[in-house]
């Protein structure tokens, strides 16, 4: 029997909140679009050039939501909700974002000969599949 789950949950922490998610697995026409700016080098590392990364995070917010089924517990310092297209849209939530990027990925698993990772996010991800 197949390990294929529809969606998948995790959870994170941003700024002490934390947050729980579900995604959806990335589609084909999707990772399409983002995939002339992932560029490695011949050891693997990242080889994005500041303009490609401007490109791909500017394409992955627009696509995130998408792929974002639930996402509660992030508050600003008022006590209010954030909602997820507010955290894809500000830059303040880059890094948070950048984290969603590369947990859409992950859960979509894409194989080996694309490996995703960030070395800039200094957060966990937890999953819970």
């Amino acid at each position: 029997m197949s390990k294929y789950t529809n969606k998948v949950k995790f959870e994170t922490e941003f700024e002490g909140d934390k947050i729980t998610a579900t995604l959806s697995r990335l589609k084909r026409k999707d990772f399409l679009k983002m995939l002339p700016y992932m560029k490695r080098d011949d050891d693997g590392n990242s080889a994005m050039t500041e303009e490609d990364e401007i490109k791909f995070m500017s394409i992955a917010s627009d696509i995130l939501p998408g792929y974002v089924v639930t996402f509660y517990g992030l508050v600003d310092n008022d006590g209010e909700v954030i909602e997820f297209t507010t955290v894809c849209n500000e830059v303040y939530f880059m890094s948070l974002t950048s984290l969603f990027v590369n947990k859409l990925f992950e859960i979509s698993n894409m194989g080996k000969d694309i490996e995703i990772k960030n070395s800039d996010v200094q957060q966990e991800i937890h999953t819970t599949e």
